[in-house]
């Protein structure tokens, strides 16, 4: 009987839905220092938690390498380059929020992230982590 309630335990846990495609409840949770909850739609998703918010935004084009050199101008010439995310991705401040956008193949993503009080170098390794971890999604 136990054994029957952990299987039916077990797989109801292994079909729940994930919100996000590209990052879990759970790493956006220790990206962000607190428990977070996702809210997605087609294309995008977020993550709200006490301490801030983690944005993924990834679009599909075949014009990929051209959409993420005109985003890259938008970071001016503050633009960090990180190489070995994707095939090409730069980390910049913007509106007191950091932003990684990069480019997997035909896919480009833009991670925003924003977190009360946090240091600059503390956001960027933050939010240089989460580009890893979608990049490597999009792979």
């Amino acid at each position: 009987m136990r054994l029957l309630l952990l299987l039916c335990a077990g797989a109801a846990l292994c079909s729940a839905e994930q919100a996000c495609p590209w990052m879990n409840e759970a790493t956006a949770s220790g990206i962000l220092g607190g428990s977070a909850k996702a809210t997605a739609k087609k294309g995008d998703c977020e993550f709200a938690a006490a301490e801030g918010k983690l944005r993924i935004d990834v679009a599909v084009t075949p014009e990929a390498t051209q959409h993420f050199a005109s985003l890259k101008v938008k970071c001016g010439a503050d633009a960090k380059e990180l190489p070995a995310i994707g095939n090409e991705a730069v980390a910049c401040l913007a509106h007191g929020s950091e932003r990684v956008i990069g480019r997997v193949r035909d896919q480009v993503f833009i991670i925003t992230l924003r977190m009360k009080g946090a240091e600059p170098e503390a956001l960027f390794d933050k939010s240089r982590f989460a580009a890893e971890q979608v990049s490597g999604i999009l792979f």
